[in-house]
């Protein structure tokens, strides 16, 4: 099917309209944490940054309003201000036409997503309604919101998870990122990613932190946490080249040779680079004894 994608999407005029005058459709945000209040201070200082973005539509009386499209969390700012006795007569928003299809509102919404960024759960949310409402593929949600399919799909999968699981990625508390890591580090086993995630939860109520951190986890455990495959794989290949090398210069087999691999860490932890450490006169490679 055609997608349209999010980087072509044109910006509207932006207009003063009177945030009592907006309707919230249940169901249409991917938002789930709003986390107001502190917004509402920076609003009360400085009004609303960044616009929000409407439709005006006619309600049944034929009285104008605006459909949210983006920006529920400047506008419950507004509204908690609005409740508490401030004066907020209008607030800037980006009108867009009337005539978009769904597909194109969800684009619309990941587009004007400013101010703070959906996290994977909410991102997941929003592939999850362009995949049942739109009939759209992982690969088609892509290519309109400017993302790599894999990512996509990723997104698609933590909506899958146990809910005790992908809450700690929905309540901000793990990113998507280091979650795919617990998991992976446990096989995409959920009981043993559990006891890792109660592990990082104890370890942040234990230094008060509001967010939980792998770092936190004993990697001498089951648990396999890495930061950077691409540099690993990097490595490894690096170092495979080597002992091609020296295994097809003395004509034996690459079985024959053994990599000094405390020596070779311990070299990088002094800041050297592989191409710098590896060589048999350095100790970092050796015949095996006959």
């Amino acid at each position: 099917m055609e997608t349209t994608n999010i980087n072509k999407t044109k910006k509207s005029d932006i207009y003063n309209i009177d945030p009592r005058s907006i309707v919230v459709i249940d169901g249409f945000n991917s938002r789930t944490q709003f986390n107001v209040d502190e917004l509402a201070e920076q609003i009360r200082e400085q009004g609303v940054l960044n616009p929000i973005t409407v439709q005006a539509l006619k309600d049944e009386n034929g009285n104008q309003t605006y459909r949210l499209i983006d920006g529920e969390r400047r506008y419950r700012a507004v509204m908690k201000l609005i409740n508490e006795g401030v004066d907020v007569p209008y607030i800037k928003a980006i009108v867009i036409p009337k005539n978009l299809s769904q597909q194109e509102l969800y684009i619309q919404q990941a587009m004007r997503n400013e101010g703070e960024k959906f996290n994977e759960f909410e991102w997941g949310i929003l592939a999850s309604k362009m995949r049942d409402e739109c009939n759209m593929t992982p690969s088609e949600i892509a290519r309109a919101l400017g993302k790599n399919p894999g990512v996509v799909i990723y997104w698609l999968q933590i909506q899958e998870m146990p809910e005790d699981i992908k809450n700690v990625v929905r309540d901000g508390k793990l990113s998507g990122s280091d979650l795919r890591r617990v998991l992976q580090g446990n096989n995409k086993d959920f009981d043993s990613a559990r006891k890792d995630i109660e592990t990082m939860e104890n370890k942040a109520k234990e230094s008060g932190d509001k967010k939980l951190s792998i770092n936190s986890l004993d990697i001498t455990s089951n648990t396999v946490i890495y930061k950077d495959s691409k540099a690993l794989l990097k490595g490894l290949n690096v170092l495979l080249k080597y002992v091609k090398q020296y295994a097809e210069a003395e004509g034996k087999p690459m079985s024959d040779f053994v990599l000094n691999v405390p020596d070779i860490h311990k070299q990088l932890n002094e800041g050297k680079l592989l191409d710098e450490i590896f060589s048999r006169e350095k100790g970092t490679l050796y015949r095996k004894a006959e």
